[in-house]
């Protein structure tokens, strides 16, 4: 997109959602490693696809590696737990990260990428989390 290609966006992205929608319509999560390509199926996709259904039940199952992770930790399926530390922890991570470091017992310090000086979530670069 940010060089123009539209009609390959446009292209690529109906292929994802036409072999994401099964997964979608049968409830399962679709877990993200990358988080701009979580971001552009979340976001980009309805730009792209308006009048495709699909692009919401996809979206709606699209979770990151993170959240997934926290979600099965804040149901009590992940089977581990963390130990606390008050040893403070530096850690260089996307803002969508969050949910998954607010799951430890690490006292985090995030440095996130924050292009433009505020976060996702509205905070500063070196916010404790």
């Amino acid at each position: 997109l940010s060089k123009g290609l539209v009609d390959l966006a446009r292209s690529k992205a109906a292929k994802v959602v036409g072999v994401l929608a099964p997964y979608a319509e049968a409830g399962l999560p679709i877990v993200f490693l990358e988080p701009s390509d979580w971001s552009a199926v979340v976001d980009d996709y309805f730009a792209l696809l308006p009048e495709d259904a699909r692009v919401a039940r996809v979206a709606a199952q699209a979770v990151t590696v993170e959240q997934f992770i926290a979600d099965l930790a804040d149901r009590g399926e992940l089977g581990i737990s963390f130990k606390p530390d008050t040893r403070p922890v530096l850690l260089h991570a996307h803002d969508v990260d969050l949910p998954l470091l607010e799951t430890t017992a690490l006292h985090v310090q995030a440095a996130l990428d924050y292009a433009l000086g505020e976060g996702r979530y509205g905070g500063t670069r070196g916010e404790e989390h």
